[in-house]
């Protein structure tokens, strides 16, 4: 009878050791090294990735293996992560600029109630309003999809379009990859640029139950194991030193070009555009000569024949700014753009953000 009852006793056993191990690692990974929670992203009928505002619309984001950062993020009613609430124009009565761009404007790493658009505001002194329409990966094609498809429903009086390395390149599936979730433009054999609209799904409810877990979540955003498939993090999510590749230009023809229709479009809008352009940053730290990325050159050497647009390349603030404060624009172990780096920005398009309303 011993001997028939030991294996299910050991059976028994061995379940709530395994039990009480996963409930201290769901405790610790929620109150000692708390993982990242991250928002559920739902598609629109346009195609259209937003944030879902009813569930995972409050939380707390974190990066890297040693959960740093502790930010708070909120997705307001049109699917955001804003302390905003967006309106139609005509429920406004003051001016409404839209900031679109990527992980760096979306701001997770940094409390939601910091970002540019709230620093914008302040210097304005609430006279015009700041909607961020921002997701991790963006790229420009995405950029002017929501323009058409999302943006231009609530009217606004101009645009502010961050951009990033590669931000032209891949917003062409030739020239770079085939996004799972963002509209995308393709070149036929007469040279035509067409739309390509994403075949992107909602995340499945069994997806929705796991990342409840903050063990499950320690290893899917903070860990970057791939037990769920691709998260919303970007490629710089856990990146543990901001490193740069020093690049060498070599601009094609096919980046020219896509340059050049990529700004047509951007100019067809008929409102002010002001294109903000990051850099590399080592060069700055290390005293080096100084470097573009490829998309932000094509940009400048283009961008005077359409009317509409304009650009910003941050590199001369930046390298202004750190020989006076010595301080690097990225959060700890990350390039992501902090609360200083957003009041830097911000501070430094101000003057042109007045000029682009004086033009509209």
């Amino acid at each position: 009878m011993f001997f028939k009852e030991a294996p299910v006793k050991f059976s028994i056993r061995l379940l709530l050791v395994g039990l009480f191990i996963l409930i201290g690692l769901e405790l610790f990974f929620r109150f000692v090294l708390p993982a990242s929670e991250w928002p559920r992203g739902v598609i629109l009928e346009s195609g259209i990735r937003v944030y879902d505002s009813e569930n995972f619309s409050n939380g707390r984001h974190t990066y890297g293996r040693y959960c740093l950062g502790h930010n708070t993020w909120s997705i307001n009613a049109q699917g955001w992560n804003s302390i905003f609430d967006y309106h139609y124009d005509q429920d406004r009565d003051i001016p409404m600029i839209a900031i679109l761009g990527d992980s760096y404007i979306a701001g997770f790493y940094s409390d939601v109630d910091k970002h540019i658009d709230v620093r914008l505001t302040e210097f304005f002194q609430d006279s015009v309003s700041f909607y961020t329409f921002a997701m991790a990966g963006g790229i420009v094609s995405q950029y002017i999809a929501l323009m058409k498809y999302e943006i231009e429903q609530f009217s606004p009086d101009a645009y502010i379009v961050f951009i990033n390395a590669n931000d032209i390149n891949n917003s062409i599936r030739d020239l770079g990859f085939r996004h799972p979730y963002y509209f995308q433009y393709t070149v036929d054999s007469l040279g035509s640029y067409n739309e390509i609209v994403p075949l992107a799904e909602t995340r499945p409810l069994y997806k929705d139950i796991l990342l409840k877990s903050s063990f499950v979540n320690y290893l899917h955003a903070n860990a970057q194991v791939s037990l769920l498939g691709g998260g919303l993090a970007d490629e710089n999510a856990n990146k543990e030193k901001p490193e740069e590749i020093l690049y060498e230009s070599a601009i094609s023809l096919e980046l020219n070009e896509a340059a050049v229709y990529l700004l047509s479009e951007l100019n067809s809008f008929d409102r002010p555009v002001l294109i903000v352009a990051d850099c590399p940053k080592t060069w700055i730290y290390e005293d080096l000569d100084e470097v573009f990325y490829d998309d932000v050159i094509v940009l400048l050497e283009n961008v005077d024949n359409f009317a509409n647009v304009s650009i910003i390349e941050l590199s001369d603030y930046f390298e202004r700014d750190f020989e006076i404060n010595q301080e690097d624009f990225g959060v700890p172990n990350n390039p992501h753009w902090g609360y200083y780096t957003n009041c830097v920005v911000a501070q430094s398009i101000f003057p042109t953000v007045v000029n682009l309303l004086s033009h509209n």
